[in-house]
């Protein structure tokens, strides 16, 4: 019994080492031209093609708590079949590209950096089925994942890639760009 507890917290932390690898390597090696210092799973070095069967809508709503922003994410599917993929986690299934006001890309907090890194470690979840025009809608609170300065303006854009047909090509959808600012 006191040998499978150690087996199985060995494993564990195995796991959790293997983990921190593949965070460190995406830093390393992930050459995504919308987050330098975070890489969705999905985001590999694959040449990419823009979707046409995915489309995203970004806007940004004033949060509850003094000086917090929530950005909005719907997903909508534009072609006329179906598609099915894994919706796992906003911080995993999509990358951010935040600009300041002189147009330098911003880079997670310390606290955000550790909910990307906290966001990997996901357990399975089923393929989502997205039906033609209907859209999936999600939120993040962006100023608990980037610092944002009282009363500058940022720009926001969100990405998401997707393989629809089992890794052979890779579409990128792309939003708008939001502005967002902080009251001070």
């Amino acid at each position: 019994m006191h040998s499978d507890k150690r087996i199985f917290a060995k494993r564990i932390i195995s796991l959790s080492t293997l983990a921190m690898i593949l965070q460190l390597a995406s830093l390393s090696f992930g050459d995504s031209p919308a987050c330098p210092l975070f890489s969705s799973a999905q985001w590999d070095k694959k040449s990419t093609i823009r979707s046409r069967n995915l489309k995203i809508v970004a806007s940004i709503k004033k949060g509850e708590i003094k000086q917090s922003l929530i950005l909005e994410i719907s997903l909508k599917n534009i072609s006329k079949k179906e598609i099915s993929f894994r919706e796992t986690n906003v911080l995993l299934d999509y990358s951010f590209v935040v600009k300041d006001g002189e147009g330098k890309v911003q880079p997670p907090s310390a606290g955000g950096e550790k909910r990307m890194l906290e966001s990997r470690m996901i357990s399975y979840k089923p393929a989502l089925i997205l039906n033609p025009q209907e859209q999936l809608t999600r939120q993040l609170v962006i100023t608990e994942i980037y610092d944002f300065r009282p009363r500058e303006v940022y720009t926001i854009t969100v990405y998401r890639r997707i393989s629809l047909d089992k890794g052979k090509t890779v579409e990128e959808a792309r939003s708008n760009i939001v502005r967002a600012k902080v009251d001070g």
